[in-house]
């Protein structure tokens, strides 16, 4: 007989308890801010959620499949992407905007055809579609070995997925078009990765496709450019394969680069589609450029020499040393016969791969230099006396020999050595010279002389490989020079090191560069000193200070500098040492080195160094010369050069042959050295005129105090003025200004005549600016001038300006310049030009005696912003009341002061918690309560079955007469629901509307 199921009030009502308990966390974790942003922040986009792929390529983004989502729709996408678009600005001016965006566009079939039609080229002729270009992989373009789609599983198994492309449908789209037919414009992408290379050897590859190009000139030679542009200490001229126009297929584009041998080479990758300025238009494209899978890989020394071999390599220097103009590593790659692409590929098809245009260039920073062959050193070599016991003197050869025959020799006298496992930077049939410690031993080799001419700036290069037993003293490299009739010690370049590899089990090789400066005035002897073992002077345990192993050199070779490169030196060798030639001259030390004094403020560049000789150099490093009312004054000329003035910089040690300057005017400058060599900068009106020097964009950070001071001189009866300019240029470039409107009044400029400003030791006057910033940063820049920036002051004669400087400055500092400027300089109210300002009203957020939250607004007195001594040229202003805030949030805590007592860790804790949202506190308010009242219901319904129970406990459950009444109640129910179902109208599935 089957049971009757009864209703278990009880499951239900634990079953609700269950789900509202679940239901609250979940709501509470969905709500929580948390407190690990990178997991559980809020704010974190569903693109950023569905990213599951790390960019591990060298050249961030390179393949273009980051900074972009599967469910963009709104390509191109040209933000987030870790290249930064432009407009060309390669004439001083920006080119002007294409009216259509530029980006990563996906060229998948169903993301392409929801990308716009004005983001894509025309129709393919017959066909009712436009032109896709899709990625070199769909066309089968690109091996498998160099993609992958990253796995973070495999990654450590396959390491050499790191700095691959992965695999992908997106690339990078420059789109140009203007409002006037085949004009176009010119667009770039600059890559955020600077590129470096431990080898000093670099491959890039690129990928370019164009489509529908044009241009309103009548020439053939124009296109797309791909731009590696080299630095050091600046940006060097960049190498530029211009003109690439592929007519609708894909192209591999690869540039070898070398680095600088004497300073640290960064490459920044560029890619373009025109050039060009909103005046100059003649190299202006339309059209599409496409670009796919940048690439960089290091590589060793001989696969550069080998893959370079036979190309066309490109240097930024000429054979004497200087520098390439910029134009001269313009590589045109007009009327280029590109291979068609053909149909897609499933796979890889090494045919089309080989059919593929490739186009290879080299790209070198080395300057010219000269290897030194072995057989014009003559070496000699020693055992160091303070081992000079007849057990330790053998056991040490030397010689050159190829790199091969070394290998044999080391293989033979140190057993257990793998010689074997050695491989030379280029090749083993390169010569190599070598000393060889078969026994415990300490040896000396020393170089022959070498000659350094006057005025000479030398790199000494040479690679070392050097391995001894674990303990054991390693080698140590010295430059000598000869000075009062013997040698002596200038510098050590390294000293007790060995380039033996615990982790590889093989001895690398290490670079070392030595850098030799000789100002001396005549030629200057030196050598090297190779020492290998140790060089203390009191003999020690024989396994404690003496070695056995090896040290090998190669590839020695010698590279003249310019003075300019040699201060450039930043080298990434393993050891580098800087010397100058002469010290060891002076008994009492060097005497003070001439040049060394001369820490110029203004330099010129490397192009005018020796113009500087017979002249005034006009271009100024960090400064931009320009006739008065310039646009990069606000105004609306383009002047840089007046035919009234001649200016730049002087050097006083050249002077007197300057036909710029007059004898007194030479006299004049000289006069301001105060003993020794300068190069201040001279502006010269002829005429009455302005001109004036414009520096570069500098920063006041917020909530700080600055004192600008300028040295400046004015001669005849000319009129300098110093300007504190806003380098923004969305400003206007005004004059900074603490008034209220008008931008014309209380502008920070000084003007100097020999009048208005004594100077204590009548040679210099100083300018200062003491700027106090609110909570702003101010961008500015310092203008120098002979007049008026606007032309309103014109002036005849000549100003010289020493130096530019800024520091740090302290309230107290502002307060002793304040006192001392009252004290020295004002004599009367016309000498102080002040100005007040009244700070806008606070809306203060606080809390009243009610614990309620109110507001009201404070008002401030009028406070003095602006100060101008006269004759202590000199201004003081502040933007602290200007640039402040108009709210401030004073409530009060309602904490108890049992909360108060919390820890500080606690309080730490709480800290970092966010905000609790309000509705989610009346939301768990509501839930408790809930809660609450189940339990409760749970509870009694306990109690009561409890009572009944006992109550019932003597009857029968179960008999005959139940049963039927049972049975009865079914039968009354069953006859009722279908009375009620006879009465109800069927459902119309074919007209719904009528089942309304």
């Amino acid at each position: 007989m089957d049971k009757i199921k009864k209703f278990d009030l009880n499951k239900l009502l634990t079953l609700l308890v269950s789900f509202m308990l679940v239901f609250t966390m979940m709501f509470a974790m969905a709500c929580d801010n948390g407190s690990d942003d990178s997991t559980n922040s809020s704010n974190s986009s569903a693109k950023e959620e569905t990213t599951a792929v790390t960019d591990y390529q060298t050249v961030k983004n390179g393949d273009f499949q980051f900074g972009t989502d599967d469910e963009d729709d709104t390509y191109p996408v040209y933000t987030g992407i870790n290249w930064t678009r432009y407009r060309d600005n390669s004439y001083s001016s920006s080119a002007i905007s294409s009216t259509k965006n530029s980006g990563i566009i996906d060229t998948a079939d169903a993301a392409y055809d929801e990308l716009s039609a004005v983001n894509k080229p025309a129709k393919v002729e017959g066909e009712d579609k436009h032109f896709n270009p899709h990625t070199p992989e769909y066309y089968g373009l690109v091996k498998d070995s160099e993609k992958y789609v990253y796995n973070e599983e495999t990654a450590e198994e396959n390491p050499n997925e790191d700095g691959l492309v992965t695999s992908g449908s997106k690339i990078l789209m420059i789109h140009n078009v203007t409002s006037e037919a085949t004009r176009g414009t010119a667009q770039k992408f600059t890559s955020s990765t600077s590129l470096t290379s431990s080898t000093g050897y670099g491959k890039i590859t690129v990928w370019v496709l164009t489509k529908d190009l044009k241009t309103m000139q009548n020439t053939k030679e124009f296109g797309a450019y791909i731009s590696v542009a080299g630095t050091t200490t600046s940006t060097r001229s960049p190498l530029v394969l211009k003109n690439i126009n592929t007519n609708g297929n894909w192209a591999q584009y690869t540039i070898y680069v070398e680095s600088s041998a004497y300073a640290t080479s960064k490459f920044i990758i560029t890619l373009g589609l025109g050039f060009g300025s909103d005046t100059y238009m003649a190299e202006y494209v339309e059209g599409f450029a496409y670009f796919d899978n940048v690439h960089f890989e290091e590589v060793e020394q001989q696969e550069y020499v080998d893959a370079t071999a036979a190309l066309d390599t490109y240097s930024i220097f000429e054979l004497d040393g200087t520098e390439k103009d910029a134009a001269e590593l313009k590589v045109n790659q007009a009327n280029v016969n590109f291979a068609a692409n053909g149909d897609k590929k499933d796979a890889f098809d090494q045919t089309n791969y080989d059919n593929t245009t490739k186009v290879e260039v080299a790209y070198t920073h080395k300057l010219p230099s000269t290897a030194v062959p072995f057989s014009a050193i003559t070496w000699t070599g020693e055992y160091n006396n303070s081992f000079a016991h007849g057990q330790y003197n053998e056991g040490a050869k030397y010689g050159d020999d190829t790199f091969a025959n070394v290998k044999a020799s080391l293989t033979t006298d140190h057993a257990g050595l793998n010689a074997n496992a050695l491989t030379h930077p280029q090749s083993d049939s390169v010569e190599v010279f070598y000393l060889n410690l078969t026994k415990l031993a300490s040896y000396t080799l020393t170089s022959g002389a070498f000659e350094a001419e006057n005025n000479s700036f030398t790199q000494v290069s040479m690679n070392t490989n050097v391995n001894v037993a674990i303990g054991q003293t390693g080698a140590t490299i010295e430059v000598e020079e000869y000075s009062n009739g013997k040698w002596n010690s200038v510098a050590t370049v390294a000293s007790n090191y060995t380039t033996y590899s615990t982790d590889e089990g093989v001895s690398e090789w290490n670079d070392v560069s030595i850098f030799l400066k000789n100002t001396t005035g005549a030629k200057v002897q030196y050598r090297i000193k190779l020492t290998l073992g140790a060089t203390d002077t009191q003999f020690e345990e024989a396994n404690k200070s003496l070695s056995k192993g090896y040290a090998l050199l190669t590839n020695v070779a010698t590279t003249t500098l310019t003075e300019s490169e040699f201060d450039a030196v930043s080298s990434s060798a393993d050891y580098k040492s800087t010397i100058t030639l002469g010290n060891s001259q002076y008994p009492n030390g060097p005497e003070e080195d001439e040049d060394e004094d001369e820490n110029y403020y203004f330099n010129t560049s490397s192009a005018y160094e020796g113009a500087i000789q017979t002249n005034l150099a006009h271009t100024v490093i960090g400064y931009t010369g320009v006739v008065a009312g310039h646009s990069m004054v606000g105004g609306t000329g383009s002047a840089y050069y007046s035919s009234n003035v001649v200016s730049g910089l002087a050097n006083t040690k050249y002077i007197d042959t300057y036909t710029d300057l007059i004898a007194a005017e030479q006299e004049a400058v000289k006069a301001l050295a105060n003993g020794e060599n300068i190069q201040p900068l001279v502006i010269k009106n002829n005429a009455q005129a302005s001109y004036g020097y414009l520096g570069s964009a500098l920063t006041f950070a917020a909530n700080s105090t600055t004192l600008v001071s300028v040295q400046v001189k004015v001669l005849d009866n000319a009129t300098a003025t110093v300007y504190l300019v806003n380098a923004d240029p969305l400003s206007g470039f005004h004059g900074l200004t603490v008034a209220d409107n008008d931008e014309n009044d209380h502008a920070l400029k000084v003007s100097v005549t020999d009048t208005t400003a004594p100077s204590a030791d009548d040679k210099w006057v100083t300018v200062n600016f003491v700027i106090t910033t609110g909570d702003e940063d101010i961008t500015y820049r310092v203008e120098l001038w002979n007049g008026t920036r606007d032309g309103s002051l014109n002036s005849e004669g000549t100003v010289v300006f020493g130096k530019v400087s800024s520091e740090n400055f302290s309230t107290a500092s502002v307060t002793a310049l304040k006192a001392k400027l009252n004290a020295d300089f004002v004599a009367t109210d016309a000498d102080v030009e002040s100005y007040q300002h009244t700070r806008a009203n606070t809306e203060v957020t606080y809390t009243d005696e009610n614990g309620e939250e109110a507001t009201y607004n404070r008002t401030y007195a009028p406070k003095t912003v602006f100060t101008n001594y006269v004759k202590g040229s000199t201004i003081i202003a502040s933007y602290e009341t200007i640039h402040a805030p108009l709210t401030v949030d004073e409530t009060t805590s309602t904490e108890t002061d049992e909360e108060d007592s919390t820890t500080e860790s606690e309080d730490d804790a709480a800290t970092a918690q966010p905000e609790t949202s309000w509705t989610l506190q009346i939301i768990s308010i509501v839930v408790a309560a809930a809660l609450i009242v189940v339990l409760a219901v749970v509870v009694i319904r306990q109690i009561v079955k409890k009572n009944k129970k006992a109550n019932v406990s003597a009857k029968s459950y179960y008999n005959r007469n139940s049963r039927e009444s049972a049975q009865a109640i079914i039968a009354a129910n069953k006859a009722k629901r279908e009375a009620k179902q006879n009465e109800e109208a069927a459902y119309d599935y074919e007209n719904p509307e009528n089942n309304v």
